[in-house]
């Protein structure tokens, strides 16, 4: 009975380790994209947001709403787009997006700031445009 019990400590250990080496690996992939790659100037000046999105995501149509309701209360011109990681699925491999929403931020010269997979908050959002500012 206590070998079960060890041999099961022994695989979720090893599963929990997985998951953490894996983690590290899209973190490091991230910050790598983020030191090395551009999207191109802004043409309204601003800072940039690169929305991905896919088919079907409940999460995306939220993540929607909150860039909407960013781009009416951020003053100077935020520029938002709206990518459709399926059919633009060469931007969205160049830029590492692995799930939807995935959301870029970058400033107005192109340059990314960040990348963040996942549904993200005004706050955290508005922290990243100062930064992109």
């Amino acid at each position: 009975m206590i070998e079960r019990f060890v041999l099961g400590m022994i695989v979720l250990g090893l599963i929990a380790s997985i998951g953490l080496l894996l983690r590290w690996r899209q973190q490091h992939r991230i910050a790598a994209i983020v030191s090395t790659r551009s999207i191109g100037s802004s043409a309204n000046g601003g800072p940039q947001i690169l929305s991905f999105y896919g088919p079907g995501c409940g999460a995306c149509v939220t993540q929607k709403r909150v860039l909407e309701q960013l781009q009416q209360s951020e003053p100077g011109g935020l520029s938002v787009r709206l990518v459709d990681a399926v059919a633009e699925c060469d931007l969205a491999l160049e830029l590492g997006v692995i799930v939807v929403p995935t959301t870029v931020v970058a400033r107005p010269s192109g340059d990314i700031v960040s990348i963040t997979s996942g549904l993200v908050s005004s706050d955290k959002l508005s922290r990243e445009l100062a930064l992109a500012s």
